[in-house]
């Protein structure tokens, strides 16, 4: 499959995700209450730690190891047993020790059916992240694309049923997202049973185990730290502020993971093909770095095009909410500015995965996440949602730098002084609603 193709197949699901995403984010909103939507979003932002966390890093071992493994069915079986078990510990400990202080923390409210949907779907979800890495890595596009498409619909069908019946309250939307994770999870078992099947067959090798965490631990915390830029912003607004604002940053987060879908089809083939090119295809160094600089170049260029695009049309795309949601026109290139520069920065920062020196990816994590931090209390608690997505911005522009610097310098210099200035243009653009 070449590659025009293959980013044509791997396309689908996330526009067709986009696409249903333009009904279910105005039918959220105008369905239910901006405390819900908060709520909502520290959910998902839950099931996303756990899946960083908990995945130890291996699901990155897996694709590391994948053209390079002569058994892999005896690397899936090792991979799910490492994520596995420790997931499992976790959970019984979250049972039987602080359950109810944690959903209060989380929730401002406790009932069992919270508890057991939010485990159950964080439990679901770190077996997807695992089993949807098959498909990936067999480039199965379609297959892979559809796996996307799924929770979508069903979540959508769902609310809107819902919604007839007259039940439209935090635990609905939590069951709905609960059964569109669970409908996902069975698809992957479908289409992946005869390797499933075949990789239990096998037995377990502990000490190729040891070896992946050892790859894959220093990615629990640099994860943990992307989690922190990512997603902690929600808590910090949760704290230093209150959920009216927290509903509107989850609201124009929303928003602008719509238009920022070209960053989740990218990741999902950016690195199985360096992989594949140095491993199976043993491609010259000098020729990856000329393929790096070059792709660079045109993601900051489309980055900046997309940017552009929303501060112009932002206070348009806002006309279809309710009045609460008014505002938040402001920070929508802020928001989705994020997600484009951790793409831009997994193109220029690969030579840390090719060395495997991931404690350079941690490193790099560090530095940004602590501006993030004192960004965020600075600002959070006299500017809101606004402070929030100007620490996010910055803090990821921070990560981007640091990184790719890291890459250049260990690995092989790139020459990217084009993808610097572009790059720093968008975050001059996309701060340019908030400041003016």
């Amino acid at each position: 499959m070449n590659i025009k193709s293959k980013i044509l197949r791997y396309s689908v699901g996330p526009l067709g995700a986009a696409l249903i995403s333009l009904a279910t984010i105005p039918l959220i909103a105008w369905l239910y209450a901006i405390e819900d939507v908060a709520k909502f979003s520290i959910f998902q932002s839950v099931i996303v730690l756990y899946t960083l966390v908990l995945s130890f890093g291996l699901d990155q071992a897996f694709i590391r190891e994948y053209y390079e493994s002569k058994n892999k069915d005896i690397l899936l079986k090792n991979i799910l047993s490492g994520v596995l078990i420790p997931s499992l510990i976790f959970l019984l400990l979250a049972l039987i020790f602080f359950r109810e202080s944690m959903i209060l923390f989380l929730f401002d409210e406790y009932s069992i059916q919270i508890f057991l949907l939010t485990i159950f779907s964080c439990l679901f979800s770190l077996f997807i992240k695992i089993l949807s890495l098959i498909q990936r890595l067999k480039e199965q596009a379609l297959l892979f694309s559809l796996s996307q498409l799924l929770p979508k619909i069903i979540f959508l069908i769902l609310i809107f049923v819902f919604f007839m019946i007259g039940s439209t309250s935090f635990h609905t939307i939590l069951l709905a997202q609960f059964l569109s994770v669970l409908v996902v999870l069975l698809y992957f078992f479908a289409i992946n049973f005869n390797t499933i099947l075949s990789s239990l067959k096998c037995k377990i090798n502990f000490s190729s185990i040891r070896g992946y965490y050892i790859f894959g631990v220093p990615l629990i915390f640099s994860g943990a730290l992307i989690w922190g830029m990512k997603l902690a912003d929600r808590f910090y607004l949760k704290i230093l502020s209150d959920l009216d604002q927290l509903g509107q940053y989850a609201m124009a987060i929303s928003i602008a993971s719509g238009v920022a879908i070209f960053s989740g089809i990218f990741n999902t083939i950016w690195s199985p093909l360096v992989y594949k090119w140095v491993g199976e295809l043993n491609v010259d160094k000098k020729l990856v770095a000329d393929k790096i600089k070059k792709i660079s170049e045109v993601i900051s260029l489309c980055i900046l095009g997309i940017i552009i695009f929303l501060v112009l049309t932002s206070k348009y795309i806002v006309n279809f909410l309710p009045s609460a949601y008014s505002e938040i026109y402001l920070i929508i290139p802020l928001c989705a500015l994020t997600p484009l520069l951790y793409t831009l920065s997994e193109v220029t920062g690969i030579g840390i995965n090719l060395m495997k020196k991931t404690q350079l990816t941690f490193w790099s994590c560090v530095f940004a996440v602590i501006f993030h931090l004192i960004l965020c209390f600075l600002l959070i608690p006299y500017l809101g949602s606004r402070g929030a997505a100007i620490a996010g911005a910055l803090s990821f522009y921070i990560f981007f730098v640091v990184k790719t610097i890291f890459s250049n310098y260990f690995w092989f210099n790139c020459e990217l002084k084009r993808t610097y200035a572009i790059s720093f243009l968008s975050l001059c653009f996309s701060l340019l609603p908030v400041l003016i």
